[in-house]
C-alpha cells in the first residue's frame, strides 16, 4: 500500500549508471550485471606488468625492469632479469617463449629455467602469437617486421609500411596485425601476401577484436605530452564509442574484446555495439590482458596480477551517486526495469543524511522492503545482485519515487520607479517608449536611485513597479500587489493577477501621503499545497510641487542676493535653480551643499547690471513636481 500521492521519480539508467560506485558488478549504459569471479594470484609484484602468461599451475609475469616472475599457489619468485625494459609472452604446448627488449631476443622458460632461444635481430618484440598448427609469429618494431617461427628457426613472414607490429590475433586462418606510426590493421592470409584491411587514423593501434560482424578497434592518437586513446566499432559504418584515457591493452576474450585504460584501474568490454565496464580496481594502470580459453589474466601497472574465469561472481553491488530529494522530502518506493532469471535476485538498501558529500551522521544502510525508511534530504541507493549459478540478474533502470514539499516564491527584488520613469513590460505599460537620458540616469544615480538598463521616459501621472520573483520549484507564480495608506484601514488591491515583470498604474487617482506596497506572490503546484510569500516597501504619493518660505531676494549695488526656505510635505528636494531675465536655469546651491531633506534652506549671490531685473526660482522635489515662482528686483 503506497502511503502518499506519489508525484515524481527519479531515474538511474544510461550514463547515470557511470556516475555511481561498483563492486564485482558491470556497468553500461544498457544496465547492471554480475562481472565475472577474480582472484588476486599474488602479492603485488611492485613493478608494471608488460605482460602474463598461464602455463599449467603456473603463472609468469613479465616487467617493465625486465623481469620475470613465477607465480604459484599466491606466492611469486623472481626467475630472470633480462636487462630489457618490455617482456612479452608466448607459445605452443610445452613451448613457452619471452620476448625481450629492446634486446629482440626469444628466451625459452622450463619451470623456473630461463635460457636464450633465438635473437630477431630487432630493437623491440611486441606480441607473440600461436596459430593451431604450432607455428609461432613474432610482432617486432622499428620496421614493422613479423617473423614465423618454426623448429627453432625464424622467417620473415611479412614485413608491413609501418614502423612497429603492436598486436597479432587469428580469427579463423587469418592473421591480423595492429600497427603503430602509422596506426593500421593488416590482414595477412599468407606468407608475404598481406593488404591494409583498414585504416582508422590513428597513431597507434593496440589491438583489435571481432563480435559477430563487428570489428572493434581500441588504439592512441597524440604526442607524448597529449595522448588521447579511441575506440571505434566498425559494421556498417564507422562509430568512435570512446575518446579518453590512453589504451594500454586490449585482448580478445570469450567473443569479446577488452580494453584496459592508463587511469581509472577500468577494463572495458565491447561486445553487440555496447561498451561495458567489466571490472574496475583499485590499481590505475590495466597494461596486461591475456585470455586462456575460459580464463583471463590481468595485469595492472602497481604489480597486480588478478586471474578471472568464465563464471559470475555470487554477487555484485552497486552504488548509486547522491541523490537530492529537497528540503522536507517524502521518499516512496523503488521499483526497476530488471530481469531475474531463475536462481538469481536483486535487492536494495538504502543510506541517507542531511549533509552531502555523506559524513559520519548519515545512517548504516537499510534494506528497502516497501517504502522507502529514509527521512533525509539527501539518500545513496545501494543495489545487490545475488545469483546462485552461473546466470545473472540485469538492472536496466531505477525508479525512485517521491515528492518534495513545496517551497514558496522567492520575491528577489521590488522596486517602485519616480514618476515618470517606466522599466520592464507588464499591464498598464504605455505603447511609446523614449529611452532615459545619461543626463538623467546620472542625476538619478546622485539620488540614490539606481535604474536598470533599458528604463524609459513615462507620463508624469504614472507610477511603475518593477520586480523580480521565481518559484525554487519552477512552479507557476501569482502576483498580487496591495496598497495601502499609512494609519488607514482602508487597503487597495491593485491587481489579483499581475503579468509580466513590471505594474503601471495612475499616480494622480490615489490621495496624497505615505503608502505601504505589498507585493504577494503564490505558486501554484500541480498537486501541493500552494505556498505564498510577501514582501513590504514604502510608497509615496505626492502630486504636490515644493513650496518656497521665508524667501528674500534683496540688491545691493550691482549684486542680487537670494535666501529662503524650499519645504515640501512628503518628498525630498531634489534640486534648485535661478534664473536671471530668462536666460539659463543656474543650479541654485542649498547652504549645506547637498539637497536631501524635504526641508533646505538655500543661498545665493549674483551679480547683475543696473536697472530691473526678473527673477525666476524654480525648486522640484524627488517626485518630479515642479514649482517656479518669479519677482521683479530693481536694482540701482
Amino acid at each position: 500500500m503506497i502511503l502518499f500521492i506519489l508525484s515524481a521519480f527519479m531515474v538511474i539508467e544510461g550514463n547515470n549508471f557511470f556516475q555511481g560506485k561498483w563492486d564485482g558488478a558491470a556497468i553500461s549504459k544498457q544496465g547492471i550485471f554480475l562481472s565475472y569471479s577474480y582472484k588476486k594470484v599474488s602479492d603485488d609484484i611492485g613493478e608494471l606488468v608488460t605482460d602474463v602468461i598461464k602455463k599449467g599451475k603456473y603463472i609468469y609475469a613479465g616487467t617493465a625492469a625486465g623481469n620475470i616472475y613465477v607465480i604459484h599457489n599466491g606466492k611469486k619468485k623472481q626467475i630472470f632479469n633480462s636487462g630489457g625494459n618490455y617482456v612479452v609472452f608466448g607459445g605452443y604446448k610445452n613451448l613457452l617463449l619471452a620476448g625481450i627488449s629492446p634486446q629482440g631476443r626469444l628466451f625459452r622458460i622450463k619451470g623456473n629455467k630461463v635460457a636464450p632461444y633465438l635473437n630477431l635481430d630487432v630493437d623491440y618484440i611486441w606480441d607473440i602469437l600461436t596459430n593451431p598448427k604450432g607455428d609461432i609469429f613474432v610482432a617486432t618494431g622499428p620496421d614493422g617486421k613479423i617473423f614465423r617461427i618454426k623448429g627453432g628457426l625464424k622467417e620473415l613472414y611479412y614485413q608491413a609500411n609501418a614502423k612497429n607490429i603492436i598486436s597479432l590475433m587469428f580469427k579463423k586462418n587469418t592473421l591480423y596485425a595492429t600497427t603503430s606510426f602509422p596506426g593500421l590493421i593488416y590482414q595477412i592470409t599468407a606468407k608475404g601476401n598481406g593488404k591494409v584491411y583498414f585504416d582508422p587514423l590513428l597513431d597507434e593501434v593496440k589491438g583489435m577484436g571481432f563480435s559477430n560482424d563487428t570489428m572493434y578497434i581500441a588504439g592512441n592518437n597524440g604526442n607524448a605530452e597529449n595522448i588521447r586513446g579511441t575506440i571505434m566499432m566498425v559494421n556498417d559504418g564507422i562509430d568512435t564509442i570512446y575518446t579518453g584515457d590512453v589504451i594500454l591493452s586490449s585482448a580478445q576474450w570469450m567473443g569479446k574484446t577488452l580494453v584496459g585504460g592508463s587511469k581509472d584501474g577500468e577494463i572495458g568490454w565491447l561486445s553487440g555495439g555496447k561498451i561495458a565496464i567489466l571490472y574496475d580496481f583499485p590499481e590505475k594502470k590495466i597494461t596486461a590482458l591475456k585470455a586462456f580459453g575460459n580464463e583471463l589474466l590481468i595485469g595492472t601497472g602497481a604489480g597486480s596480477i588478478y586471474l578471472v574465469k568464465n563464471k559470475y561472481l555470487s554477487s555484485g553491488s552497486f552504488i548509486s551517486d547522491v541523490l537530492d530529494g529537497g528540503i522536507g522530502v517524502k521518499w516512496g518506493r523503488i521499483t526497476t526495469s530488471s530481469k531475474r532469471p531463475e536462481g538469481t535476485n536483486i535487492k536494495f538498501f538504502v543510506r541517507g543524511g542531511f549533509t552531502s558529500p555523506p559524513d559520519s551522521l548519515w545512517t548504516e544502510w537499510k534494506r528497502v522492503n516497501a517504502e522507502i525508511p529514509i527521512k533525509t534530504r539527501f539518500i545513496q541507493l545501494k543495489t545487490k545482485l545475488i545469483t546462485t549459478g552461473n546466470k545473472t540478474p540485469i538492472v536496466k533502470k531505477i525508479l525512485i519515487s517521491y515528492i518534495s514539499e513545496n517551497r514558496a516564491p522567492v520575491i528577489k527584488s521590488v522596486q517602485i520607479l519616480p514618476p515618470g520613469i517606466g522599466w520592464g513590460t507588464g499591464q498598464g505599460a504605455p505603447f511609446n517608449r523614449k529611452p532615459l537620458t545619461q543626463e538623467d540616469i546620472a542625476r538619478y544615480k546622485k539620488m540614490g536611485i539606481k535604474l536598470k538598463d533599458g528604463s524609459f521616459y513615462i507620463p508624469q501621472s504614472l507610477r511603475c513597479i518593477t520586480f523580480a520573483v521565481n518559484d525554487p520549484d519552477g512552479d507557476p507564480v501569482q502576483i498580487s500587489l496591495i496598497l495601502k495608506m499609512e494609519h488607514s484601514e482602508f487597503s487597495d488591491t491593485l491587481s489579483n493577477n499581475v503579468q509580466g515583470n513590471a505594474f503601471f498604474f495612475e499616480n494622480t487617482t490615489f490621495p496624497e501621503g505615505k503608502y505601504i506596497l505589498t507585493i504577494v506572490a503564490k505558486d501554484k503546484p500541480q498537486e501541493n499545497v500552494s505556498k505564498s510569500i510577501r514582501k513590504q516597501t514604502e510608497l509615496v504619493i505626492d502630486n504636490t510641487p515644493p513650496s518656497f518660505e521665508n524667501l528674500k531676494i534683496l540688491s545691493k549695488g550691482n549684486t542680487i542676493f537670494v535666501q529662503g526656505i524650499i519645504k515640501d510635505n512628503l518628498s525630498h528636494i531634489q534640486a534648485a535653480f535661478i534664473n536671471i531675465d530668462g536666460k539659463e536655469w543656474i543650479p541654485l546651491e542649498a547652504k549645506d551643499k547637498i539637497y536631501d531633506e524635504r526641508t533646505e534652506e538655500i543661498y545665493g549671490k549674483y551679480s547683475v547690471s543696473s536697472g530691473k531685473h526678473r527673477i525666476s526660482l524654480k525648486a522640484i522635489d524627488i517626485m518630479n513636481n515642479k514649482r517656479v515662482i518669479t519677482q521683479i528686483v530693481n536694482v540701482k
